[in-house]
């Protein structure tokens, strides 16, 4: 048996408060929570806006920046677009006033692993992430 431990005071509860009701305005709460970092907060966009690119897509512009400024990004654009389009390089050529070899070369300097197929030629898939690349190329270009 147990002895009852004296000067012991009742344990009381303290009321809770009543729930609002709609006549009431309901508690605020903070907009933030309280434990996000500040950079959270901001859209890391400003500097390159990557949101909207697939990570083949961003590694084709890293290719495509490091390629020797030959071309404008408006003409790597036609460049793909024609060709992707079904035109011949001598097509292309006449359309950007340059020598059919340097615009094949270019061509051929687009394809990176991440356009090419299993067997060694653009795939379809590859074909859109490149046309998506230089246009990303283009519209970022200063």
């Amino acid at each position: 048996m147990q002895k009852p431990i004296e000067n012991a005071t009742p344990a009381t509860a303290t009321p809770l408060p009543p729930k609002p009701t709609c006549a009431q305005e309901p508690v605020n709460k903070p907009a933030v929570w309280p434990f996000a970092a500040p950079a959270a907060a901001k859209l890391q966009t400003t500097v390159r806006p990557w949101g909207a690119r697939s990570l083949p897509e961003r590694a084709i512009v890293k290719h495509l920046e490091k390629m020797a400024p030959a071309f404008t990004p408006a003409e790597e654009l036609a460049i793909a677009e024609l060709l992707i389009g079904g035109n011949k390089i001598e097509v292309v050529a006449l359309r950007l006033e340059v020598q059919g070899s340097l615009a094949l070369a270019r061509w051929k300097a687009f394809l990176c692993v991440e356009v090419l197929g299993e067997k060694g030629k653009p795939s379809m898939d590859g074909q859109q992430r490149l046309l998506a690349a230089v246009r990303y190329g283009k519209d970022t270009a200063a």
